[in-house]
């Protein structure tokens, strides 16, 4: 959203703009399209699609092909975003940068045919590389690779569940799904709460650089019990990164009031054993001050 005005010959003027979030703005785009090999021609199931922001590099939305190659995603935010198409054993494909706004033909994008080249190995040493994709959607979950992504690094698991499509996090920290509040949150398939304390400490002693994936199921298979939940986001850490001892310290004040608090967490684990502890602090203060005047009258009266 912006507003400017512009003076004449004199050069005066002012302009003011900001920013909306993009959590917030509407969600109009469509864009479809089919993905073929380069060699044969014939469709490739399975592909990954997603849509990122042109400007932030984060990830708006994204999907994967179906047996005949084909892809149709709707509610794409306005805004510039790029395309990039992916699959084991081909070369990525990047498009765009694509103008989604809600006016005139920039809703929605026929992409038509997407050509994909095969990936030539040199067999000097058989040394073979694969890269995954950053975005991975299967019929059960979606796999966000947090390795790939650049916007995490240095920060913790908080700052990773940012980055993925579909996860709200507040300004406070708190996790929400789908506009819900209710996410059964774990981490290598445990329930996070069998942790004790602070979730949100938890997740904030979690280095990024220790996760491998971010997986989101809302609509999660038998195995699992969802009674309740928008669904379940897991945290795949990578193997033997989270062992050790580990910690963090929160402290903050509202200075106009003289609030104060202070909370920290240590955890020490190993393969086999998990242990932690929880420490917190608050003061508050309430200071209040009023004044009152009551007048009453009586009328006279004769016995």
């Amino acid at each position: 959203m912006s507003f400017a005005q512009r003076g004449g010959h004199g050069g005066g003027g002012w302009s003011r703009q900001s920013q909306t979030d993009p959590a917030k703005v509407p969600k109009i785009g469509v864009v479809y399209g089919t993905v073929v090999d380069s060699t044969s021609g014939t469709p490739i199931p399975y592909a990954s699609v997603s849509i990122i922001n042109n400007r932030s590099n984060t990830i708006m939305t994204g999907g994967i092909t179906n047996e005949d190659g084909e892809f149709h995603i709707k509610e794409i935010a306005i805004g510039r975003h790029k395309i990039v198409i992916e699959y084991i054993g081909y070369k990525k494909q990047e498009l765009g940068p694509y103008t989604f706004m809600p006016y005139g033909d920039k809703k929605e994008y026929n992409l038509d045919k997407i050509v994909l080249s095969q990936t030539t190995l040199q067999m000097a040493g058989i040394d073979v590389e694969g890269e995954r994709p950053l975005f991975v959607q299967t019929a059960e979950k979606r796999i966000f690779n947090v390795e790939k992504n650049s916007l995490t690094t240095g920060g913790n698991a908080i700052d990773a569940l940012r980055q993925v499509p579909g996860v709200e996090v507040d300004p406070d920290d708190n996790i929400s799904l789908r506009g819900s509040s209710k996410v059964n949150l774990m981490i290598d398939g445990k329930p996070s709460s069998i942790a004790g304390g602070d979730i949100k400490s938890l997740l904030q002693s979690v280095p990024a650089a220790n996760i491998a994936d971010i997986e989101v199921m809302t609509n999660p298979g038998a195995k699992y019990d969802p009674e309740g939940m928008a669904g379940i986001i897991n945290i795949v850490l990578k193997e033997n990164k989270f062992a050790g001892l580990n910690g963090n310290i929160n402290t903050g004040a509202i200075i106009n009031r003289g609030d104060t608090n202070l909370s920290g967490q240590v955890n020490y684990r190993t393969t086999t054993f998990n242990s932690f502890i929880n420490l917190g602090m608050n003061e508050r203060k309430r200071i209040s001050d009023g004044s009152s005047l009551r007048t009453m009258q009586f009328p006279g009266f004769k016995n």
